[in-house]
């Protein structure tokens, strides 16, 4: 109750603190996979919510804003539950359960204050990549592969997860074997992709992410530059770096000297979703970085953890 109180709150924030959809907006997303022009490719690739949105339409008898809330509120409820199980691989379940309310606050921050923009994909792609590390640490397989096939249906970002698994196994599990998973999780995302532009005007989405690069990385690089000169907008980008994630990022080097090695490489792995952002992304966008906070705070949480006598012994 607790748990769902806190998502109750943090959804009704968010949708305040965010630019509000048109009620054409939510139609055309669930039909057109695009609430406005210049939106709907790169939204046919990120097709879970509005497959979703679009059953629960024909059985829940409420307007679509609210079952777009619904569900933002029902991911966030479920990433606090999923949070206190990962946290628990490495922390005493009291601890974990304390604790797991935390991950609010980055959200806070990446997705409310430092962010006036509503998707739809970015809370659910939150829950489904906590769920895949999770399920990465258990070594539960057959859980795994269908929540990578969600997130690949929901966010192209999805593929960090393979990368996760990557660095975090690698001298864990045997070579061979772990090739073979590595594979089957890149066919899989590469299905996905090839379905999805299959069933969309492929000319179309290829002249589309071709333009995106063209754009996107002469703008980071102006960005980035005038960061480094301080001009332009270079105040403005250096504050919203520090308040990134909170600012918790800042105390990182000095903790993950002792931190588990799983959440090391966890977070490592972030690197690859940096630079996707550089190439096809606004590289100041914070909520483009959502999936790296759990990276970024579990760290965090760990070392308040294990300060108070509440690490594992085997992490």
């Amino acid at each position: 109750a607790f748990y769902a109180a806190i998502a109750l709150l943090f959804t009704a924030f968010y949708f305040q603190a965010t630019d509000q959809w048109s009620g054409p907006d939510f139609t055309a997303y669930i039909t057109d996979f695009g609430p406005y022009p210049h939106y709907t490719h790169p939204f046919q690739f990120r097709v879970l919510v509005p497959l979703v949105v679009r059953g629960l339409s024909h059985v829940i008898p409420l307007d679509l804003h609210w079952i777009f809330k619904g569900l933002a509120g029902l991911s966030v409820l479920g990433s606090l539950l999923v949070y206190r199980e990962y946290l628990s691989n490495f922390l005493e379940r009291r601890f974990a359960s304390v604790l797991a309310p935390a991950i609010v606050y980055p959200l806070l921050w990446n997705y409310c204050l430092l962010n006036r923009i509503y998707f739809p994909f970015d809370l659910p792609g939150i829950l489904l990549f906590l769920l895949g590390c999770h399920l990465i640490y258990r070594g539960n397989w057959r859980a795994y592969y269908p929540t990578l096939l969600l997130a690949a249906l929901n966010h192209e970002a999805s593929g960090l997860l393979v990368f996760v698994f990557w660095l975090c196994l690698r001298g864990a599990m045997p070579g061979a074997r772990l090739r073979r998973h590595i594979w089957s999780q890149l066919a899989l995302v590469l299905a996905v992709r090839v379905a999805l532009y299959l069933a969309f005007d492929a000319g179309t989405q290829q002249a589309y992410w071709l333009n995106t690069v063209l754009v996107h990385i002469p703008f980071n690089v102006v960005v980035l530059t005038d960061m480094v000169t301080f001009q332009g907008n270079a105040l403005r980008d250096w504050v919203k770096l520090g308040l990134a994630f909170g600012g918790l990022w800042v105390a990182l080097p000095f903790l993950l000297r002792r931190t588990p090695r799983f959440l090391r490489m966890c977070l490592y792995s972030g690197v690859v979703l940096v630079v996707a952002m550089a190439c096809t992304g606004v590289i100041d966008e914070m909520r483009g970085y959502g999936q790296l906070i759990p990276l970024v705070l579990t760290p965090v949480l760990y070392s308040v953890g294990a300060n108070l006598g509440g690490a594992k012994s085997k992490t």
